[in-house]
């Protein structure tokens, strides 16, 4: 291995360790406050990392809720394509065991993780035609998740069962409107 392989990698391990302390971080701050109220100041001092090392990774502490649930979204995404399915039910019940393997994490990132999802959901359900019944069905939906994620008591099954059913009857509700 020559000189200059040898600092590539290590200037990649530098920043993976950058990022992974900056998101550690975030998620420390996130338990104790509302993402409105934290500060990057707030989240480099508690990294140990530069506020330019921050910069050159994020742009936003949006961005770093972006690269905490993004990967786990389209992990879900992966398992259903390797099973071959779309199924709303099967999306739901690998996002719950997911959610459930990792609550620490995500019970500390509930809204965020609950945006990405409806934005998730709303890309993948073309079936919600109307505006309102997208509205209704992402703030029951996303109620739901949270209301899940601060006292997890029901099974994965059981919350998959539930929001799938959820789905149909909006879908029903508002099938009056695709009549017009």
């Amino acid at each position: 291995m020559n000189n200059i392989t040898g600092l590539q990698k290590a200037n990649a391990a530098s920043n993976k360790i950058t990022k992974d302390s900056i998101k550690e971080a975030f998620l420390v701050l996130l338990v104790k406050k509302d993402i409105s109220k934290i500060t990057i100041t707030e989240i480099v001092s508690k990294a140990g990392v530069s506020r330019t090392a921050f910069y050159k990774n994020y742009k936003t502490k949006e961005d770093i809720l972006h690269d905490i649930v993004g990967p786990f979204l389209q992990a879900i995404d992966n398992k259903l394509a390797r099973k071959g399915s779309t199924c709303l039910y099967e999306w739901f019940l690998i996002f719950f065991f997911e959610v459930k393997k990792n609550s620490r994490v995500f019970s500390s990132i509930a809204p965020a993780l609950i945006e990405n999802v409806l934005s998730k959901l709303k890309s993948k359900n073309e079936a919600l035609h109307n505006e309102y019944q997208q509205s209704a069905f992402e703030s029951s939906i996303g109620y739901v998740i949270y209301t899940w994620l601060s006292n997890p008591k029901e099974t994965p099954e059981e919350m998959a069962t539930l929001c799938s059913k959820m789905y149909a009857g909006f879908d029903e509700i508002f099938s009056f409107l695709k009549k017009e």
